[in-house]
């Protein structure tokens, strides 16, 4: 009996150890929860309203600057609240480093967005939810756009630049309009297959319908209701629900985005007259029908998030090299040094060319395309340096703060190459996240800064680009100031430049490139 007994207690003995274990293991887990909860948010302004929280203090248009003046009172890192959401606001870059990349697998989600969903934008991998979904959907756009990929449509950035080139030549004072063709034509070309045959091409229009309804997204109704999520099941007919009316036009022209190029680049494949390009590449490697539909909400997702930042980084290039004469000039006899007159720039060019590298960094920390970055939210509680950012607060990277940072950029409101070389003339590594942070890093990056690259070394390679004069002869001052489309992209408002061929054989090579290919 002794020995049954003993036989008995220890049988269950890892059974009690279990139990016990789990039982420390969950008072750990309510103890931590606990201290979580207690943990204070970050510092941030004093809530103005119980209800709205500081919803009034934070302005519609370029809340980054506000965010840049609450640093200086509460610090680089600042939590407030918009009714009943949280939102952390990260002003240096190590922050953001630590917090979006080395923590990405808890800070990685999307912030719900009420008029996302009612527009039918939440097809874009880019403001997909940390999911699933998420991860199957970024797999192909990785495969599509990885850098091995994207080689294969330098023939069409090349030539689509050298359209630009033959624009400029012909109509300089269409230069935004220009470049905001070159954009939409390269993406559309890259990812269906599909040329523009000219400015007015229904995709174009389509294009440019969706960013005069963006455009229009502005109205107190359409910022309350993504703060009130409640107020999205409100009938269309309900007065204040103009939000709803504005959400279906939205969605009426990106169903067409959508489907329309899908199914032309599925009927040059069936007919095999397909170009290479992003949704042939995809569709031959990931033949299942269950992926068509996943296929067409990537290829959509890049044309739709590819057009915005290429377009400002371009707005950008030609303002500051208006303003900025003496860069040019640099540029220009690095261009003709290493390059010389007799044949346009090409990518392999470009590592022979730093100061054209230094220019393009400069582009993007003097005028942050997306200045507040993409948002992010955290998928579960997090502390961080002593606070608590709670789960599913909505996560800025004010990276207008970070380029302004003067401890990094002595006078950062100047446009200067020379700050990314070190003392011994060689390219430092200091490139800000311009195209995202972590998981959530933009895949296009590797395409979309080919294109810009290129273009400013081409156009800088042919042309002068000055500041305008009057009618009497005076310089036009430029202005600088830039607005935002949707909420997110920032470009230069329209203003005008004089742009010149440097020289007769620089319209010669232009014309040339032209003529062979006609």
């Amino acid at each position: 009996m002794l020995f049954a007994d003993q036989g008995r207690l220890t049988s269950s003995f890892p059974a009690m150890t279990v139990t016990v274990l789990t039982v420390i293991v969950a008072l750990c887990w309510a103890l931590a929860r606990l201290l979580l909860r207690r943990a204070p948010y970050p510092p941030g302004p004093p809530i103005s309203s119980l209800i709205s929280g500081n919803r009034s203090q934070v302005p519609s248009i370029k809340p980054w600057l506000t965010y840049v003046e609450w640093g200086k009172l509460y610090g680089n890192l600042i939590h407030y609240r918009t009714y009943s959401q949280h939102v952390i606001v990260l002003n240096s870059l190590e922050d953001a480093l630590e917090l979006l990349e080395k923590r990405s697998y808890i800070s990685s989600g999307r912030p719900y967005v009420p008029m996302f969903k009612l527009m039918g934008w939440d097809f874009n991998v880019t403001l997909m939810a940390y999911s699933d979904s998420w991860r199957s959907h970024r797999r192909l756009l990785q495969h599509g756009l990885r850098p091995d990929a994207v080689t294969a449509y330098r023939f069409v950035q090349k030539r689509k630049i050298g359209d630009l080139l033959f624009g400029l030549l012909r109509a300089p004072d269409q230069f935004m309009n220009l470049y905001r063709f070159l954009s939409t034509s390269i993406i559309m070309s890259a990812i269906y297959g599909y040329e523009f045959s000219a400015s007015n091409d229904k995709f174009v229009r389509l294009a440019g319908e969706l960013e005069e309804q963006v455009r229009k997204l502005g109205s107190p109704e359409e910022a309350l209701v993504n703060w009130v999520p409640l107020l999205r099941f409100v009938p269309v007919w309900f007065p204040g629900a103009k939000f709803k009316q504005s959400a279906h036009k939205v969605k009426f022209i990106l169903d067409k985005l959508q489907e329309l190029p899908f199914r032309f680049a599925m009927e040059n494949m069936a007919a095999g007259t397909s170009a290479p390009c992003v949704v042939a590449d995809l569709l031959e490697n990931y033949p299942s029908h269950a992926e068509h539909e996943v296929i067409k909400r990537v290829a959509a997702s890049s044309y739709s998030a590819g057009i915005d930042p290429t377009s400002s980084a371009l707005g950008t290039f030609f303002l500051a090299m208006a303003s900025f004469p003496e860069i040019q000039k640099r540029a220009q006899e690095m261009l003709d040094a290493v390059i010389g007159p007799d044949r346009l720039p090409d990518f392999d060019d470009r590592p022979s060319l730093p100061y054209l590298e230094a220019i393009t960094r400069e582009i993007f920390r003097w005028r942050p395309v997306l200045p507040l970055s993409v948002p992010h939210s955290a998928t579960e509680d997090i502390m961080f340096k002593g606070f608590l950012i709670p789960k599913g607060a909505t996560i800025f990277a004010n990276i207008w703060a970070m380029t302004r940072d003067e401890t990094k950029y002595d006078q950062p409101d100047f446009f200067n190459p020379n700050r990314f070389f070190d003392d011994n003339g060689e390219l430092n590594d200091d490139e800000l996240p311009s195209f995202g942070f972590g998981r959530r890093i933009c895949p296009g990056r590797y395409m979309a800064s080919g294109t810009i690259w290129l273009c400013i070394a081409s156009v800088l390679s042919m042309f002068n680009i000055t500041k305008k004069k009057d009618q009497d002869g005076n310089i036009i001052h430029l202005q600088g100031e830039y607005m935002t489309t949707g909420g997110l992209a920032s470009h230069p408002i329209p203003f005008e430049c004089s742009i010149t061929p440097r020289s007769p054989e620089a319209r010669r090579l232009i014309e040339e490139a032209m003529s062979i290919r006609s």
